[in-house]
């Protein structure tokens, strides 16, 4: 696991030590190697730092140079069937490789295959850039899921690129103007959704997507879409029995499991308690038939603890399992820090305990699995069938409430709704925000209503100048799923934005930080295409439940009573804390100085939400991304 930086623009724009001090802002994802790249001219240039797990030889270092001397790549990442591949090509025709590392082998697939067939046949999660000396190209690519990050953008004189926006900054002319539309969506989501960044100048490349630039010519297409993905998974249904689909979905996480243990140096396991990752453990441990180590970390706040459980699983396992607590002290020791670890605003409060547990299994293994994209692609989230319940209440698609409401439109003025009080600010109502979008007819879909009631201050963000723009802002893609019930649009859903940019992002940057590897069986293609083509009466969480088929499949390994309880997640016990001793530190950042807060933020609305969560409310929810984006703010 590593990351780069680089540029592509004329010569001067950067010399051999802007690139050094740049690519030195990210040692963290890589402190055993590093090395830079430019060409001739220097037209282009490559930072890289690297953390070895494959190849811990100087044959693994990068920059890498293509046997023929004509592409330049660096590699983010792991790719999972890289022997596979090297075979394939030695079969085609016999190489001398310099080393066993996964990226000589996929600069030697794109040397002879081009860079769209190498992307359709490698497995793996990665970021890389490419550059081409023939031609002065530069591709850059990222895995499917996006579980490894890749910004680009153009700065002044340049068009640059790199594994975190810090080494962007680092590099000459960076432009900071902040994305109006990214501020109000962060305070909506949590975190920044999509392509955008917090930066107006700088995007994501999409999960999936590919990026070539040639001249000032800059085209990006997705080579992976999971919205694609599933419509086509769904048009073929898997067609066995319920035990039938137990056996397939066994083979492939087995398979997934067994492909993430590759590795030269330490390896563990993240173990909840929960079903996604004790099912990880367990395969993982009949893959190396030996004993896994595991990690979890509890709180002392019992409600939110889950680490008796995982010591349970982790006991019949036989798994050498080590447990941390954490306090709301250690959550203030991390917590500020969050903004320059999250690089720019994020607010998932698993944060917290993410980069705890990362630190802590980095002091005994480099490597570790994890059990994300569970929940996503088999249904383990409870808000999947609650939003169901709540979307046909108001009458759905086609029901007679919204068809009456609909005949309203244009005859009650949104603004008329601010008068609607009783409907504001309450746990369990729609707001007027949604009311407001099924009086003018323009929440006829499933998923519109299931990001707005999944996602936070929902009577308007405290943006200043958004206003009556939310509404355009906060409408999520439109889903091309003929026929699909909406509990998979909103599976789908959740891989194209939840999972790519609140998910693994989490998981990526607390791991990065403490220069450890987390690896995910489930986020596997095959697996993802099984998981799609699941017909929905196998699997419906109105009847059987959340996540049958994990589940069923767990307990061919582990006695039900170990992990048949009420689903808890990874939450957090924020709501007391921010009462505590995260409080003097909340009160800093709410009434403290902050110039950029008050140019761009409704800071008035946020000391009243954070008085009231202070007098008894529970608004934790709302008051974590205004807190992230206080302190991110301030620190920049």
């Amino acid at each position: 696991m590593c990351g780069f930086v680089g540029f592509v623009a004329g010569s001067g724009f950067a010399d051999a030590d802007a690139l050094e001090r740049a690519t030195e802002t990210i040692r963290h994802r890589g402190p055993d190697d590093g090395g830079i790249w430019l060409a001739e001219g220097g037209r282009a240039g490559f930072g890289f730092r690297r953390l070895s797990i494959l190849d811990l030889s100087a044959n693994g270092h990068q920059p890498m140079v293509s046997s023929d001397g004509r592409m330049v790549i660096v590699f983010n990442g792991e790719i999972y069937n890289f022997r596979d591949l090297r075979d394939e090509l030695d079969r085609e025709q016999p190489h001398a490789w310099r080393g066993h590392s996964d990226t000589e082998v996929v600069l030697e697939l794109i040397r002879r295959h081009g860079v769209d067939a190498a992307l359709e046949r490698i497995d793996g999660m990665f970021a890389f850039a490419l550059w081409d000396t023939r031609d002065d190209s530069l591709t850059l690519a990222r895995d499917r899921f996006g579980e490894k990050p890749l910004y680009y953008g153009r700065s002044e004189g340049a068009f640059v690129f790199g594994s975190e926006l810090k080494a962007l900054r680092a590099l000459p002319g960076f432009r900071d103007d902040l994305d109006q539309t990214a501020l109000a969506l962060f305070f909506r989501y949590r975190y920044v959704p999509g392509e955008r960044s917090i930066y107006a100048h700088y995007h994501k490349l999409p999960a999936g997507g590919v990026l070539r630039l040639k001249g000032q010519d800059v085209q990006v297409r997705r080579y992976w879409d999971p919205q694609a993905e599933a419509r086509a998974a769904m048009g073929r249904p898997f067609a066995g029995t319920f035990d039938d689909a137990l056996i397939e979905a066994e083979r492939l996480l087995t398979a997934s499991v067994a492909r993430r243990l590759e590795s030269d140096v330490a390896l563990g396991a993240f173990l909840s308690g929960g079903i996604d990752s004790s099912l990880t453990v367990a395969l993982a441990q009949k893959a190396s038939g030996r004993a896994v180590n595991t990690f979890t970390v509890g709180f002392a706040e019992q409600h939110f603890n889950e680490a008796p459980f995982a010591r349970q699983v982790a006991d019949h396992l036989g798994a050498n399992h080590t447990e941390m607590i954490v306090s709301e002290r250690d959550a203030l020791a991390v917590v500020k820090r969050l903004p320059s670890m999250y690089d720019e605003p994020f607010a998932d409060p698993s944060q917290l305990p993410t980069a705890l547990l990362c630190a802590k299994a980095r002091e005994h293994v480099t490597v570790a699995i994890a059990g994300d994209g569970g929940d996503e692609l088999f249904c383990g989230y409870g808000r999947y069938d609650r939003e169901i319940r709540r979307w046909a209440s108001v009458g759905g698609r086609s029901g007679a409430l919204r068809r009456a409401l609909g005949g309203l439109a244009g005859v009650l003025p949104v603004d008329a709704l601010d008068a609607l009080d009783g409907l504001r600010g309450k746990p369990g109502k729609l707001g007027r925000k949604m009311l407001a979008r099924l009086l003018d007819g323009s929440s006829g879909r499933a998923e519109e209503f299931f990001q707005f009631a999944s996602g936070y201050w929902r009577d308007g963000v405290p943006v200043k100048g958004v206003g009556r723009l939310e509404r355009e802002l906060f409408v999520p893609p439109a889903l091309d799923l003929p026929g699909a019930p909406d509990v998979k649009r909103f599976q789908v859903l959740d891989a194209m934005l939840y999972l790519p940019d609140d998910i693994l992002v989490k998981v990526d940057r607390a791991s990065m930080a403490a220069s450890l590897e987390v690896r995910t069986p489930f986020l596997n293609a095959d697996l993802a295409r099984f998981a799609w083509s699941l017909p929905i009466a196998l699997y419906d969480p109105a009847q059987h439940g959340l996540k049958i088929v994990l589940r069923k499949l767990l307990a061919r390994h582990v006695p039900a009573e170990l992990f048949e309880r009420p689903k808890m997640g990874f939450d957090v016990p924020v709501r007391q804390w921010l009462r505590g001793d995260l409080k003097a530190w909340g009160d800093e950042l709410v009434f403290g100085d902050n110039p950029l807060a008050d140019q761009w933020l409704e800071r008035q609305r946020i000391a009243k939400r954070w008085t009231d969560h202070q007098k008894g409310a529970s608004l934790e929810g709302d008051l974590w991304p205004a807190l992230m984006m206080l302190a991110w703010m301030r620190a920049r």
